[in-house]
């Protein structure tokens, strides 16, 4: 098994990549990192939660792997920012 813990990066873009490369060797493996409040939970007006990352990946045989690679917001802030940035 391999495990990445990432504390206060802010950012695990590549978590599945990452998750991903164990599996390919035959390897369960875990990405996660924790972040900043800055996601508003469902109901919520203010931040609440940080975005935390994470992926999962296993072998799955002639399947070659499955792959769970989430994180607890709709879109990226850099998204968010850089569609602020353009006025939309």
């Amino acid at each position: 098994m391999g495990i990445v813990n990432v504390f206060n990066s802010h950012h695990l873009g590549p978590a599945g990549y990452y998750a991903a490369m164990c599996a390919d060797e035959g390897m369960m493996g875990m990405a996660m990192s924790n972040g900043d409040v800055l996601v508003a939970a469902t109901g919520s007006c203010e931040k609440t939660i940080g975005n935390n990352p994470f992926a999962y990946a296993v072998p799955a045989g002639k399947y070659d792997k499955i792959l769970y690679d989430i994180a607890m917001s709709m879109g990226s802030d850099m998204k968010i920012l850089r569609m602020l940035e353009e006025g939309k």
